[in-house]
């Protein structure tokens, strides 16, 4: 009997092991309680739980469940070879990277097989993967080894109704995925997702196929490959089809009409067109994400609600290789681009790139482009795009609903290639309800290519839209180091501003105009405030035109603000303005040019630093200026010598100013010869020194045309380089009922004149004009000849009952000449 138990057992030793299957029921029993929760919850509980980021447990593992002979392993082809599934039967798929529990669910006949969580045996039987949480990319079959392609398998997970991890691994993606659902696809171990475009197949790599789907991605890189392949990249530069638009075509994302997206700690490198594009969706939130090597966007989001972009860099953003030629086709006039280059055609830039002279002008290559009701961007770098840093705007009709919040970045212009078009600029900011600007940095250095300016930041109205509130602060511009120029360190294209406030930034080096302000299309601001400013800037290529200057004829629209405050400014012109190659291009430190029909506006100039600059003042209409409290101002010029429009009786005061001259000129309206501006010149110091480029019409320390009812007193004038203090002239128009009182004038030179009464010069007459308790003198060191204290041209005949009173002369010549 021992015997044969021994040999029993010798041949059972020796036999094949089979799967030994054990029903449910028998399995609960044997893991007791557990049992219950196995039962409840879709045979979870003590059995080691599938899942895509699963930590190490106490929990049984497989090993010890196939030894108590709980589970059958088999791979998913066995499974799927099955013809009969048993209900109670559990299975453990062994595939290398698909591992995972498996149970035979009865009621279902209908669910497709897609590898990762469903399998379809051959009997028609739906077996039902076992997991918690996320799903993996590799449990549908992803390789993820940088040469197969994963595209199918990828599909198949993001739409299997579950959020997606893609383990360490490069997943090669040959054409479009279609993401059907809402979607979360996470990275571990940073994997990456490679796409290789080429000519013929431009389509998105992901792309939301349905409406109201949310996408998060967080944690992965996605590469375009575009210079590894140039015959492809040249195929992009010169469409043979011609079908291509350059603007929106290549793109890595294309998510239309999508409810969130939100893209999260990601790699976006290489790629040719736009990184992520978003339109009409209801939410958008990119943050600590790098866009690197992008041909044209590296975000674009048109028409959404809510635009978040935090913490990001964008690098090299439509910069294209050396090699190529590419010149603008026009915007939209056809698509794709052409190639011009001597006796070579499009077939041969195909075959064969070529090198020497380059000379392309890009349309794209934006930072970020955002369309939306509130927009946001802070935290990020965008270093070396070549059109746009940062676009922010709305452009849903009707514009001017958006919120915008630009904050803290920093946008680098410093790649020898960057050759933008329409122009390139730091940040763009068009049609909002409410915009602030602020504490960005903008770094413009030397480079290779000088073939474009540059502007910097651009505050834009160019809809029909209602801006009510736009503010521009803290932010600064530096060009120091560049060789060729900003344009416009901030400018303004006012349409329908309520209120813009451009306060406290600071704008150095290479800056042709410092604060640009200008009207666009047929509107008028309200209110602006230009306050607090550091300026101190030149031009290496014309002279630094202008510190701030107001221009409302530059889009052939003759509005600006209704209200102008330029206040507590610090403007500096770092090259003398009297120098070449700026000696026909003075600095204006505060310009207002051409301010055609501005009936009401009313302009305001207080306590600015001007460090040698002018404050000039050309237009033809302006209901009131005020200019005071301005320190080292070489001219205050308020030139009213222009054709076609009124006057319209401007009230001016220039008041406590240390200026070089003062000069109130122009000539009255041909259609109304009484319009004249009154006011009062008072408390000013006039150093009357320095030439510029204007000292052909300037014979006055103060000098005065085309007023009425105008006061000049209490100022301290000083006669060397104009020959004449005060001048009361008739140039272009009469004048009438003045007083000139109170005023200090020392002559330093010979032949000065200290009060000038120009009466009858061009046959015009000064009616009324008193001349009261003015002090006028010389030096005590100085030797004078010829100088006289007050001259008189025609009194006799053009000046009408003048008062001379109470006027002390010392160590003058003459007293009066001319007069009768």
């Amino acid at each position: 009997m021992l015997r044969d138990q021994e040999e029993k057992l010798h041949d059972e030793s020796h036999q094949p092991k089979q799967p030994k299957l054990m029903s449910r029921r028998k399995m609960l029993t044997a893991l007791g309680l557990a049992g219950v929760s196995l039962a409840s919850t879709g045979l979870l509980g003590q059995l080691p739980m599938a899942s895509a980021n699963a930590q190490e447990t106490n929990k049984r593992k497989v090993k010890e469940l196939m030894e108590m002979e709980l589970v059958v392993p088999m791979t998913i082809a066995q499974i799927r070879a099955l013809v009969t599934a048993e209900a109670d039967t559990l299975y453990y798929v062994k595939d290398a990277g698909q591992e995972g529990f498996f149970y035979y669910d009865p009621l279902d006949s209908t669910t497709p097989d897609n590898t990762g969580i469903v399998l379809q045996s051959a009997g028609g039987a739906r077996f039902k993967r076992i997991f918690q949480g996320r799903v993996s990319v590799k449990w549908f079959g992803a390789k993820g080894d940088g040469v197969t392609d994963d595209r199918e398998e990828i599909a198949a997970a993001v739409n299997s109704g579950y959020d997606v991890v893609f383990p360490q691994g490069t997943y090669v993606v040959g054409d479009t995925i279609e993401l059907q659902h809402t979607v979360g696809m996470y990275g571990e171990s940073r994997p990456i997702v490679k796409r290789v475009f080429d000519l013929y197949n431009s389509n998105p790599t992901f792309m939301a196929a349905a409406s109201g789907i949310s996408l998060t991605v967080d944690g992965m890189e996605f590469v375009g490959l575009k210079d590894t392949n140039p015959a492809y990249f040249i195929g992009y530069t010169f469409d043979t089809r011609r079908t291509l638009d350059p603007l929106f075509q290549y793109w890595y994302f294309y998510l239309p009409d999508c409810a969130n997206i939100a893209v999260m700690n990601c790699t976006f490198r290489n790629i040719v067109g736009c990184a992520i594009t978003a339109v009409n969706c209801k939410r958008g939130f990119y943050t600590n994400c790098n866009f690197e090597e992008i041909v044209s966007e590296g975000i674009t989001s048109y028409e959404s609600d809510t635009v978040y972009v935090e913490g990001c860099i964008f690098k090299n953003i439509g910069i294209l290789p050396e090699e190529f030629l590419v010149v603008d086709s026009g915007w939209y006039s056809s698509p794709g681009v052409t190639l011009e280059q001597a006796n070579k055609t499009v077939a041969d830039a195909v075959s064969t790139p070529f090198m020497g002279s380059i000379a392309w002008h890009h349309f794209n290559g934006s930072g970020v482009v955002l369309s939306g009701r509130s927009i946001y961007v802070g935290g990020s770098d965008f270093l070396n795009c070549n059109r746009i840093g940062i676009v922010g705007e709305d452009a849903t009709e009707p514009v001017g609903n958006a919120e915008m919040v630009i904050t803290g970045n920093t946008v680098e212009h410093n790649h020898e290639r960057l050759r933008g078009s329409n122009p390139p600029a730091s940040i763009w900011v068009e049609n909002a309800r409410s915009a602030i600007v602020s504490h960005n940095r903008c770094v413009y250095k030397k480079r290779a290519s000088n073939e474009h300016f540059i502007w910097g930041i651009n505050l834009a109205q160019t809809g029909n839209g209602d801006l009510t509130h736009m503010e521009c602060y803290g932010n600064q511009l530096i060009a120091d180091e560049f060789n060729n120029r900003v344009m416009a360190g901030i400018m303004d294209l006012n349409s329908n501003h309520k209120r813009t406030v451009i306060r406290s930034n600071r704008i150095s080096g290479n800056v042709n105009v410092g604060i640009f302000v200008a009207p666009y299309l047929d509107h008028c601001g309200d209110e602006i405030e230009i306050e607090g400013n550091h300026l101190n800037i030149f031009d290496r290529v014309e002279g630094a035109a202008s510190g701030i200057y107001f221009n409302s004829s530059w889009s052939a629209v003759p509005k600006l603000y209704n209200h102008i405050r330029v206040t507590g400014n610090w403007i500096y012109n770092q090259h003398d303005c009297f120098e070449a190659p700026a000696q026909w291009n003075p600095f204006f430190a505060i310009c207002y040019m051409n301010g055609h029909k501005n009936y009401d506006t009313r302009l305001v100039i207080r306590e600015n630093e001007l460090n040698g600059g002018s404050i000039f003042l050309g237009n033809e209409g302006m209901r009131e200026l005020i200019v005071a409290g301005n320190t080292n101002v070489r001219l205050i010029a308020r030139d009213l010598f222009r054709e076609n429009g009124k006057q319209r009786g401007d009230h001016v005061e220039i008041s406590n100013n240390t200026v070089n001259k003062i000069l109130l000129g122009g000539a009255a309206d041909s259609g109304d010869s009484g319009y004249r501006y009154t006011g009062k010149i008072t408390d000013n110091v006039v150093l009357g020194a320095g030439d510029d480029v204007m000292s052909n019409r300037i014979v006055g320390s103060i000098e005065l045309h085309s007023s009425k009812q105008m006061l000049v007193a209490g100022n301290k004038v000083y006669v060397d380089k104009t020959g004449n203090g005060i001048v009361i002239g008739t140039s272009y128009e009469g004048q009438e009922d003045l007083f000139v009182r109170d005023n200090t004038i020392i002559c330093d030179k010979d032949d000065a004149v200290g009060i000038h009464i120009k009466a009858g010069e061009n046959n015009k007459a000064i009616s009324h004009i008193a001349l009261i308790h003015n002090l006028l003198t010389a030096p005590q060191s100085a030797s004078l000849s010829g100088t006289t204290g007050i001259k008189w041209l025609e009194a006799s005949s053009y000046v009408s009952d003048p008062i001379v009173q109470g006027n002390l002369y010392s160590k003058l010549a003459n007293e009066e000449v001319g007069r009768v």
